[in-house]
């Protein structure tokens, strides 16, 4: 098993001029995500997960469990982790039908969206808690497919391996947000019910932001 090094931005971690702050409920962590560019190039905090195998895609931050859960696109695997480095749970996503997860974002609770990239499609599901520590790997509930494929939606299909890359979940609005790879590498908007897709950005590469 290789050692996986996750390095955690600020806002992640709600780290806020040095000091932690754990809010009881996600959606309403009390705090402002400052301008990117004050974090700086230096990680705030660096964790060697070597509790998990390598390959990680994706992370997010439940204030309600004080963990972190991670996915490993490779192996369709989804984790819980207590920092710095403690395995608390293990969940198959390839047999609730996500092939290729890339991002995972806590919407409350033990329910989480996760983004499988061929197609660029949304999931959301709840991660039961694990009573063994994750030494076994556990079953999702409630896998549901909130919004597969673009070109349903009127825009163009990405092509292989390169779909939505990153998800999160705004609770005030009950809206997604993911970013897409290639072809364009673009923010989308997903209302909650996957029934409606808008553009946030046009081609952030043609934009030069990237």
């Amino acid at each position: 098993m290789k050692h996986v090094a996750f390095t955690a931005a600020a806002a992640l971690l709600c780290v806020l001029h040095g000091a932690a702050v754990h809010a009881a409920l996600v959606g309403s962590e009390g705090f402002t995500v400052p301008p990117l560019a004050c974090f700086g190039t230096a990680p705030v905090e660096t964790y060697d997960m070597s509790s998990v195998a390598s390959d990680l895609s994706g992370v997010t931050y439940n204030p309600e469990t004080d963990t972190v859960f991670v996915v490993n696109n490779g192996a369709s695997i989804a984790y819980e982790i207590q920092l710095p480095n403690t395995l608390k749970g293990r969940w198959d996503l390839k047999a609730a039908g996500i092939v290729d997860p890339e991002s995972i974002s806590a919407m409350g609770g033990r329910k989480f969206a996760i983004t499988d990239e061929n197609p660029a499609s949304i999931w959301t599901m709840t991660l039961p808690v694990a009573t063994d520590s994750g030494a076994a790997v556990g079953a999702v509930t409630g896998a549901t497919k909130v919004f597969s494929d673009l070109s349903t939606a009127g825009f163009t299909k990405a092509k292989e391996n390169l779909g939505f890359e990153g998800v999160t979940w705004h609770s005030a609005t009950n809206t997604f947000y993911a970013v897409q790879e290639m072809s364009p590498t673009a923010l989308f908007k997903v209302s909650g019910d996957g029934a409606t897709v808008t553009t946030v950005t046009a081609d952030l590469k043609t934009q030069g932001m990237l």
